[in-house]
């Protein structure tokens, strides 16, 4: 499942993954999420939490892939990913960030320390 919630004050998306998403779900939530990105304008922040994101298949992934590369297009501020601190998205917290490497893409443990990083200058 993905959810896509707005924040049209903080000019602010947030992006939550939860278990297995499977191709319908993320496509329509890829639409929506880009979207919120053209109503708000250049200059928006993404909070992009895979925490409770299960593995996705291949042709998942390059959806959500070719989402990001559409997302980056419409001029984000600040990108932030929340991975948790358990499982398999936790080791991002020991990595670099790949993609986005432009922007800078932080990550961060929970959905409390993306706002709170959001929130400083």
């Amino acid at each position: 499942m993905l959810d896509v919630r707005t924040d049209a004050p903080r000019k602010r998306i947030y992006l939550t993954f939860h278990g297995a998403s499977d191709i319908q779900a993320v496509s329509e939530g890829a639409s929506r999420m880009l979207a919120a990105a053209c109503a708000l304008g250049p200059g928006f922040d993404l909070i992009h939490d895979i925490s409770l994101q299960k593995t996705s298949d291949d042709l998942t992934t390059a959806v959500i892939a070719r989402t990001h590369g559409q997302l980056l297009k419409l001029g984000p501020r600040r990108i932030v990913r929340v991975v948790g601190v358990r499982g398999a998205a936790a080791l991002q917290l020991r990595r670099p960030a790949r993609d986005g490497n432009a922007l800078g893409v932080a990550v961060v443990a929970t959905l409390a320390e993306a706002d709170a990083l959001l929130a400083r200058p």
